[in-house]
């Protein structure tokens, strides 16, 4: 089946990032007009998935516990 339309004309980037057992992962969201959608998969338990941004201040953190994560960041 083919899909009737395709997203690529509204994504403007995507991150895909794993991490290797206890480590813990830079997580720097720096303010901008986008929008984002967040998939995480935990290293226990179900995986989420939610939407952030647009962005007015900066957010540095260093994450753990997930296995792998994909932030698509939408075209304003």
């Amino acid at each position: 089946m083919k899909p009737a339309f395709s997203i690529a004309r509204f994504v403007e980037d995507v991150r895909l990032v794993s991490s290797i057992g206890d480590e813990h992962v830079a997580i720097d969201w720096l303010p901008n007009g986008r929008t984002s959608l967040v998939v995480r998969v935990p290293e226990e338990g179900r995986g989420d998935a939610y939407v952030v941004g647009p962005r007015t201040r900066a957010k540095l953190k260093r994450a753990r516990g997930f296995v792998r994560v994909a932030a698509i960041r939408f075209k304003p």
